[in-house]
Parts: structure tokens; sequence; C-alpha cells
């Protein structure tokens, strides 16, 4: 189990996400989440295959769970969980034997491509039907806002994985905020969040020009998710590796559009195909 306190550290040039540990314990287990409709395809797996990779070399279990296709409906509001069955939804879909293995795990990872500048529709799903995992009862977190307690009492870990097509990175500032609120001490406090703009250069040929400062910004996620485990944060270092742009926004830009250009006249010109 994990037993951390989560700070935040504003700098002048950006949010720093940073940690105060209290006797951090690496985890033994860890469950990642991906919710990306491409599943092992797309570039939200290929990150957080990295970083999984780097926590294995460290000794850590780990196991990815597919969101995509699983049957996992709507939040029903309905309070079952918290009222007449406590602990347990009343819908009968895939949930249940994903929240046991929520409850196993000492480090969850939320791996999400960017949709609307926050999380998919599946991910938001999934997290929803998370409810039964806690006390209905309403109590004053550590830093006075109002919070429910997990069922279990276990102190678990987060780690944010997200990738979106733009190539500014504020435009993961919506995310953020999200998982900042909901993961907090002392139960789940958010240790790391790794967030790539730009990420159609690591599917795309047309930018298979860049495969080498793709493999090295992996290289730079596997030694994260080293970090992570082993002393609860993404050194400054390694942190400042992950955040470097993969190539100049204006000519990444000037690229996709060709791409796009390429590809919506290959349809509208049968010859060309």
């Amino acid at each position: 189990m994990t037993v951390v306190v989560a700070e935040r550290l504003r700098s002048e040039e950006k949010p720093r996400l940073a940690l105060r540990t209290t006797g951090w314990v690496r985890p033994s287990s860890i469950l990642a989440l991906n919710s990306s409709p491409r599943k092992e395809r797309g570039a939200t797996d290929k990150i957080l295959q990295a970083f999984l990779e780097g926590a294995r070399s460290e000794g850590v279990a780990t196991e990815t769970v597919y969101l995509q296709g699983k049957d996992i409906r709507p939040c029903l509001g309905c309070f079952s969980c918290w009222i007449k069955t406590p602990g347990k939804c009343v819908q009968d879909d895939e949930v249940e034997p994903l929240l046991t293995k929520i409850q196993r795990a000492d480090m969850l990872v939320y791996a999400t491509p960017l949709y609307d500048f926050t999380m998919t529709a599946t991910m938001k799903a999934m997290i929803e039907r998370t409810l039964p995992l806690l006390e209905p009862y309403l109590l004053e977190g550590p830093n006075g806002n109002t919070t429910h307690e997990p069922r279990s009492r276990k102190r678990q870990s987060s780690v944010l994985i997200s990738v979106c097509g733009f190539p500014e990175v504020s435009n993961f500032d919506l995310l953020k905020a999200t998982f900042r609120r909901m993961c907090r001490p002392p139960y789940n406090p958010l240790v790391a969040e790794i967030l790539k703009p730009m990420s159609t250069i690591m599917l795309s040929k047309e930018f298979s020009f860049l495969n080498e400062r793709v493999e090295e910004y992996l290289s730079h996620v596997r030694k994260a998710g080293q970090e992570v485990v082993s002393y609860g944060s993404i050194f400054p270092t390694t942190q400042a590796k992950l955040e470097e742009d993969l190539m100049p926004p204006d000519l990444y830009r000037r690229g996709a559009n060709e791409w796009f250009r390429r590809r919506i006249g290959k349809l509208s010109d049968p010859s060309s195909s």
C-alpha cells in the first residue's frame, strides 16, 4: 500500500505536481485502465505500456484493462449501492469484476486520449460506476473540501496518462483539473501526470522521420515508470524531458493539415486510389 501526502507547487511558468512523502512504500501491483477506442493500436497505449514496462523493471506486477467494448452502463444515480445493497451496484454488466480489480491494486493508472478537452465517455462512465467503493457519508477532507471515504480505507496512488492531437499542452487543463480534484490525499493522491500533445506523430507514417525522437521520448516514459514506483514521483529532470515538444508546433500543424488534405483528396477522386 501507499502512504503519501501530495501537494501541488505552482511556479511562475506552469503548475507542477510534487510529493512530500511520509514513508513512500512502492506498490506491488498496478492496474491500468485504458479507455482509448484504438486499444493497443493507439498512442495512449504506446505511452502507457512504456510506463508499465518501467514499473515492471522495478519488480511491480502490472495489468492493463481495455475498457473499449466492455459492457459499462451509465450510473443510474439511484444510490442503491449506498442504501439498499451497500457496496454493490444493482446493474448486471461487466463493471463488478473491474471494481474488484480496482480495490486490489496498489496503484491505478488512468490512460485516456483527450476528447473535447477531457476524458473519453468510456472512462467517465467507468469512474462514475466506482461509487459503490465509497461510503455515502460526507466528511471534511484535509483541505476543507467535502469528500467520501473508501469502504476499504485502502490507500492507493494514481497516475494520469493522456494524449491529444493539438500541439499545446494547455489543452489538458480541464482534464488535469478533474483528476487533481478526484484523486486526493490521504487515500488516493495523484502522484504523476504524463500528458503528450502532438500524439499523431506516434502513429502517422507522415511523421516517420521522427521515429528516433519518439523512441527517445518513450525511453523517458519508461524511466518515469521506474521513478514513480520507487520514489512516488517523477524526477524534475525526467519531467522536463517528457514535456519537450516532439517537433515545432507550426511545422506540426502544417504537416497534419497536409495529411488531411491528401486523405480527403483521395476520397473525392476515385481515380487516385
